[in-house]
C-alpha cells in the first residue's frame, strides 16, 4: 500500500483532523465544570476531559481512547466512565479520583454496550446499556457486583435518574407494534417497574428529563407536531403539553422551570430554552448547529459547528453565550448551500452543496448514515476533505432524516433502500443539473451511508462512476444473525419483521443480492470490531465480487469498529476515500 504520507491530500486531511473532534458532553446542574471528550492531543484518540474555571484538566492520559459514557459525582471530584477496546463497544467501568489521579476498574469484564451512567452512591452506580441478549438497566457495585433492575429486547431510547425519588424513567420500546416506544417509571428499591406512561399505542415517548419530582419527554402522538409532556412523580399526572417549534434532538432540565433543548428544523439543530410555566421557547441561542445540550450550574452548555465552521464548546449564562472551547485556524473551508429539490415522487427533499472553485470539478454525493439521522449543518471533516479535494459535494436528507417532521422520519420505515435510495439518485441528478456537469457522480457514506453505497452501485450501476463505502451493510440477512440483540430489533423495526417474517424484502434490499450488476468500482472500508455493521458479510461480498472479475477493493482497519476513532486511522481511511474517488475521475 502506498504510504499515505505521500499523497497530495494528506498534509489537508491531517490538518482538518488535527482540529479538536468533540465526541461528547457531560454537566450537572449543582456543578459549575463539566465533562468533554476530544481527539486534540499527540494519541489521536478520544481522551476524557474536564472544564473548570476557563481550564481543561486532561483525566485520561494515555493511547486508550474513551468514547463511552462518562458523569461527574454530584460533589466528590470523582468520574466514573465508560471505555472499550478497539472500538467493540464491549465496555468496562472505571472510577477516577481528578485530583489524587487514582484510576479503579469497576468491572471485571467487559459488559457490553453503556449509553448511560449514573451516580447512585458513592460506591455504586446505575449503568445502561446492551449485552448480546437484551437492554439492560443494572446497578453496579464497586466490588464489581451487578444486579439487574430491567432487562428488555427493544430499545432503550433514553432514562434519566430521580435520586430524591430512588426512580427511573426510561423510554423504551413496547407492545406489538415496534413503533411504539413508551416510559417506564422503575422503582430502584424494589427493582421494578411501578407505572407506565403511553400517550398511544405507535408513538415514540423519549428524551427523558427528570427535576425535582417533574419528568419531561417528548412524544410523537401528534404526527404533524411534536410536543413536550411534563407530568409530575410519581403519580404521573400531566402538568403541561407544549409544541415543538421542530423535532428535539437532546434536552435535559436547567431547573425547576427552564429545559434547554436542541431543536432540529430543516437540518438545523438550535439550542433553545423552554420556560414550561410561560410555554414559552426562546429564539436559537447559537447560529451553530449543536449534537449534545447539558446542564451546570452556570447555565447550559452545548457542542456546535456548521460544515463550514469546526467545533466549540459554548455556554448560556446571564443573556450571554461564551465560548468556552473554541478551535482557531486560519483555514478557509468551503461555503455550504442550502437547496431543495423534487424527488420521484415530488416530494421536496433538503440538501446541502459545497460547491468547489472550478465549475467542472466532479461530483460526489454524500449519504447519511442512521438511517435515523440528518447530514445536520454541522461540522464534517470528511465532507470538507471532499470540497477541499477538489470534488462538488452534495448531502441529501433523504426520507428518513430527522428534523423534517415525524411523519417524513418514518417513510423509510418498511422500505429501507427504498424512496431513501431514490432521493439520493435524484439529489445527484439534481445537483449535476445545477452544476452543469455531464460526467457520472460517484458516492460516498459511512453506515446506512455505506449500505446506500453499495445498493446504489449494485442497483443503479449506469448511474454512478464508482463509491467508497465505510462499515456498510452488505447482507441484511447475515447481519440480522451476527448483531446483538438492540441492533437485531433495529432491522425488525425497520423491516417489519425479522428475516424469517420478511425473507423477500431483507434479500431484495441485500447488496450482495444484486453483486452481479455492479460496473464502477467501489472502495470498503472497514473496521475489525464493528459490533453495529458486521464485517462478515462484507469481506463475502468483497471475496464472491473478487472471484467474479468485478472492481471491489476492501481494507480492514485492526483495533477500530464502527469507523475510525483514532486520528491516524481517520486520517488514513480520508486520505484513502479522495485518492480512490480521484481514479474514477482521470
Amino acid at each position: 500500500m502506498t504510504d499515505i504520507k505521500t499523497t497530495p491530500y494528506y498534509q489537508m486531511v491531517h490538518d482538518l483532523f488535527a482540529l479538536p473532534r468533540l465526541t461528547g458532553l457531560s454537566g450537572r446542574r449543582r456543578r459549575p465544570d463539566f465533562l468533554y471528550r476530544s481527539n486534540d492531543n499527540e494519541a489521536g484518540v478520544p481522551l476524557l476531559y474536564r472544564w473548570h474555571g476557563g481550564d481543561s484538566q486532561l483525566l485520561t492520559p494515555g493511547n486508550e481512547s474513551v468514547y463511552g459514557a462518562a458523569v461527574l459525582h454530584p460533589t466528590r471530584p470523582w468520574v466514573v466512565y465508560a471505555q472499550d477496546q478497539g472500538g467493540s463497544e464491549k465496555y468496562n467501568i472505571f472510577r477516577l479520583d481528578y485530583e489524587s489521579g487514582e484510576r479503579q476498574q469497576i468491572t471485571a469484564a467487559p459488559i457490553g454496550r453503556v449509553g448511560w451512567l449514573s451516580w447512585l452512591a458513592d460506591d455504586r452506580w446505575l449503568v445502561a446499556g446492551g449485552d448480546d441478549e437484551a437492554q439492560y438497566v443494572r446497578i453496579l457495585a464497586s466490588d464489581g457486583q451487578m444486579q439487574t433492575l430491567f432487562r428488555s429486547d427493544r430499545w432503550l431510547l433514553s432514562l434519566d435518574y430521580d435520586p430524591h425519588l430512588n426512580l427511573i424513567a426510561l423510554s423504551v420500546g413496547r407492545g406489538a407494534d415496534k413503533m411504539n416506544f413508551d416510559i417506564a417509571l422503575l422503582d430502584v428499591a424494589q427493582g421494578q417497574i411501578v407505572r407506565w406512561l403511553s400517550e398511544s399505542n405507535a408513538s415514540r415517548e423519549t428524551h427523558v428529563t427528570i427535576c425535582q419530582g417533574k419528568l419531561a419527554y417528548t412524544t410523537t402522538v401528534n404526527k404533524s407536531q411534536q410536543q413536550v409532556v411534563l407530568r409530575s412523580l410519581p403519580d404521573g399526572a400531566e402538568l403541561a403539553r407544549l409544541p415543538v417549534p421542530g423535532n428535539v434532538e437532546d434536552m435535559c432540565w436547567l431547573d425547576d422551570d427552564t429545559l434547554a433543548a436542541i431543536v432540529g428544523y430543516h437540518a438545523t439543530l438550535s439550542p433553545r430554552l423552554l420556560s414550561w410555566r410561560s410555554e414559552q421557547w426562546s429564539d436559537p441561542l447559537d447560529d451553530s448547529s449543536a449534537w449534545t445540550i447539558a446542564p451546570t450550574q452556570a447555565g447550559p452548555i452545548w457542542a456546535g459547528s456548521r460544515l463550514d465552521q469546526p467545533n466549540t464548546i459554548s455556554r448560556y449564562h446571564d443573556g450571554q453565550v461564551t465560548k468556552l472551547v473554541s478551535v482557531s485556524s486560519d483555514s478557509a473551508y468551503v461555503p455550504v448551500e442550502n437547496h431543495w429539490f423534487p424527488s420521484f415522487d415530488g416530494r421536496q427533499i433538503q440538501g446541502w452543496l459545497l460547491r468547489h472553485a472550478d465549475p467542472q470539478a466532479p461530483l460526489v454525493v454524500y449519504a447519511h448514515g442512521g438511517p435515523t439521522s440528518v447530514t445536520a449543518n454541522m461540522w464534517r471533516a470528511q465532507i470538507q476533505a471532499l470540497a477541499l479535494a477538489g470534488f462538488h459535494v452534495f448531502a441529501p436528507n433523504v426520507r428518513g432524516s430527522t428534523t423534517f417532521g415525524t411523519e417524513f422520519e418514518e417513510l423509510n420505515i418498511g422500505d429501507l433502500g427504498g424512496g431513501d435510495m431514490q432521493d439520493v439518485l435524484y439529489g445527484a441528478r439534481y445537483a449535476a443539473q445545477l452544476l452543469e456537469l455531464n460526467q457520472k457522480p460517484a458516492i460516498t457514506g459511512g453506515s446506512y451511508g455505506g449500505f446506500l453505497t453499495l445498493f446504489a452501485l449494485t442497483t443503479q450501476p449506469d448511474e454512478w462512476a464508482g463509491g467508497v463505502a465505510v462499515v456498510p451493510v452488505a447482507d441484511w440477512v447475515d447481519d440480522y444473525y451476527l448483531l446483538d440483540a438492540s441492533f437485531r430489533f433495529y432491522d425488525e423495526f425497520f423491516f417489519g419483521g425479522s428475516p424469517t417474517e420478511k425473507p423477500d424484502l431483507y434479500r431484495e434490499r441485500s447488496p450482495i443480492t444484486h453483486l452481479a450488476r455492479l460496473q464502477a468500482p467501489v472502495l470498503i472500508l472497514h473496521g475489525e470490531n464493528d459490533s453495529r455493521c458486521a464485517i462478515q458479510p462484507v469481506i463475502r461480498f468483497a471475496e464472491q465480487a473478487k472471484e467474479r472479475g468485478l472492481p471491489v477493493e476492501m481494507i480492514i482497519t485492526r483495533d477500530e469498529g464502527h469507523g475510525s476513532i483514532v486520528n491516524a486511522n481517520a486520517i488514513r481511511d480520508t486520505v484513502l476515500t479522495l485518492a480512490h474517488l480521484k481514479t474514477l475521475f482521470p
